[in-house]
């Protein structure tokens, strides 16, 4: 009678396993019989004599061998695991993480709890900034771009997240002081992204439509190269959009650094009026780098591991209005008239970006 009130009061039954091969049963199994044990713990001498009720067909015949290595239930699941869960299965589940992105109707709050709940599979002991990277890395590029930086837990992302998510209307200044938040801005048509050459960073341009890696001439002249006449070392021409051929005046190999990645590339260097941009990143630069497109979630993928981490393009240098959250427990919108004063020598072009509604040019400045 003692025993029958100590029980909690709700009805449960230990999960079973039979032959299937598929990872994700295998991985249910193991966290259903996980979610029974915390309900009501059993000594280890019960849990061993259960389990072998609860096992049939070839998992039954694997136990009974296998059967008086396993003492508690930790090493029952290291032995269960080791042998109905493939080799690769941590690919498997690496994969899925990586494929797993945040949909356009998906609630920031629901992807980051369905993102989190995976991780525990890899069982690579993950920390929580490390927890935060990777879900920031496949939600909504603009919201994490206001995130990244200024949360460093689930909690806290998942908190912030879904204010922002909601425009950000209701974040408090007693919990973010400080944080301004970028309104977001129209997607930049070039695939603009950071790279450090020779000490200098770089805005590039990446042009899946160039074979090789391009750079005018005063930027390499400002990388230190040679300011005496460039004289052609390499008969490689180009064909540009424009339909014109043009040469190019020297040929490097260069080191760059993208994030975390060293490339070296073969650059061919232009005179400035037969290139829009000072750096453009051809197929061969991405060849080198492993990068990886994602032009609809609007960010790039480099390879760390056995994993890529994504990371958001640059949008437009021409900002736009913020919404700063100042000391006080109010938010003020703020919004900037900006002037551009024109360079002596600035000379219309079609590769120009036209100034939107607000920037005016002020020819007096």
């Amino acid at each position: 009678m003692s025993s029958f009130c100590t029980q909690p009061p709700i009805r449960l039954e230990f999960p079973t396993f039979g032959d299937s091969c598929e990872t994700s049963d295998v991985l249910n199994f193991i966290e259903w019989c996980e979610n029974y044990l915390d309900v009501r713990p059993l000594p280890s001498g019960e849990l061993i004599g259960i389990l072998s009720t609860v096992l049939k067909g070839p998992a039954l015949s694997w136990w009974k061998a296998e059967k008086s290595k396993a003492k508690d239930w930790q090493s029952f699941k290291k032995a269960f695991m080791a042998a109905f869960l493939p080799d690769d299965y941590l690919t498997e589940v690496e994969d899925k993480l990586r494929s797993l992105v945040q949909e356009p109707r998906q609630r920031l709050r629901d992807f980051a709890y369905d993102y989190h709940s995976l991780l525990p599979q890899m069982e690579a002991g993950y920390a929580e900034d490390e927890m935060v990277s990777r879900i920031l890395n496949n939600i909504n590029p603009r919201v994490a771009g206001c995130l990244r930086g200024t949360v460093k837990t689930v909690e806290q992302l998942v908190e912030v997240g879904s204010k922002v998510e909601n425009g950000g209307k209701r974040l408090l200044a007693e919990n973010l002081a400080g944080l301004s938040i970028a309104q977001p801005q129209p997607l930049n048509s070039l695939l603009l992204v950071p790279i450090t050459v020779k000490g200098k960073e770089v805005k590039a341009v990446l042009d899946t439509g160039s074979t090789y890696t391009l750079m005018q001439e005063s930027l390499w002249r400002q990388l230190g190269g040679d300011t005496l006449s460039l004289t052609p070392t390499s008969p490689q021409r180009f064909i540009m959009a424009d339909g014109k051929v043009h040469q190019a005046t020297n040929q490097r190999t260069l080191n760059y650094k993208w994030q975390d990645k060293i490339c070296s590339v073969d650059t061919y260097i232009l005179k400035d009026a037969h290139l829009a941009f000072p750096l453009i990143a051809g197929l061969d630069f991405l060849r080198v780098a492993g990068a990886l497109l994602d032009v609809a979630q609007s960010r790039y993928g480099l390879k760390t591991g056995t994993s890529y981490t994504f990371y958001p393009f640059m949008t437009s240098s021409i900002p736009g209005p913020t919404t700063t959250l100042t000391g006080e427990n109010n938010l003020h919108n703020a919004a900037v008239t900006l002037y551009y004063a024109l360079p002596p020598t600035w000379k219309p072009s079609l590769t120009t970006p036209i100034p939107g509604p607000v920037p005016c040019w002020d020819t007096d400045n």
